[in-house]
């Protein structure tokens, strides 16, 4: 009996390890999603980096074939890259393909995480075991972390360093006579989009450490009107 308890103590604290895991990567996912369909960032970043100064091109002609990169990336459907009205390298033409990759990975990884989370949710908030929420909120917490520090210290190479370990070539590295596009995509841009992305992460840490002890207190309240 006590090996059974044991062993039932030890899955169960795997079964949340597992649900809290998948709940943090999904909401890193998604972020990281509504991070690149945000396209207010880039507008204004279009007046903010003065993108219209750095390339030579009208502001309509830069949201044109901005639109367009994350539409094809967004796309599974979209198969072809093909910029509206600015050249491109097969280097380049290469890396946005490999960009398109990764997102859809991404998409098709966040329908296996919904659904571990789905699996395990349900028989864990009935037994209104709660921990979940805590060790997302840690999980979710890390990584601004383990980002935000290196970022601040030196991003050129944090930003380097992230391309090496995504990319098995060093096709992101856009010539900027090739492909113009880098022009309308300055490394400040990213550099913006990246600390978005921590400050959802951080707000999303919050908001589930919240609901924990929230969900807490009302389970030790019910309980201890059980218990009068």
């Amino acid at each position: 009996m006590k090996y059974d308890l044991k062993n039932n103590f030890y899955l169960n604290i795997f079964f949340e390890i597992l649900l809290s895991l998948s709940l943090a990567i999904l909401i890193i996912i998604l972020i990281v999603k509504l991070t690149l369909n945000l396209k207010i960032i880039y507008y204004l970043d279009i007046v903010y980096l003065d993108i219209p100064k750095l390339s030579q091109l009208e502001i309509s002609e830069i949201k044109s074939n901005y639109s367009y990169v994350i539409e094809y990336i967004n796309n599974p459907s979209i198969t072809e890259f093909n910029l509206p009205t600015l050249p491109y390298s097969t280097e380049g033409k290469i890396h946005f393909e490999e960009v398109k990759a990764i997102f859809i990975f991404l998409s098709n990884l966040a329908y296996i995480l919904s659904f571990t989370i789905l699996t395990l949710f349900i028989p864990t908030y009935k037994n209104r075991k709660y921990n979940f929420l805590k060790l997302t909120s840690i999980f979710l917490l890390i990584l601004p972390i383990i980002c935000f520090i290196p970022f601040l210290i030196n991003f050129d190479k944090s930003f380097t360093i992230f391309h090496k370990l995504l990319f098995n070539n060093d096709y992101w590295l856009l010539d900027k006579k090739k492909d113009p596009i880098i022009n309308i995509m300055p490394q400040s841009f990213f550099f913006h989009c990246a600390m978005f992305i921590i400050l959802m992460l951080i707000l999303s840490s919050i908001i589930f450490y919240v609901i924990y002890i929230k969900r807490r207190s009302h389970h030790k309240n019910k309980k201890n009107k059980g218990d009068a």
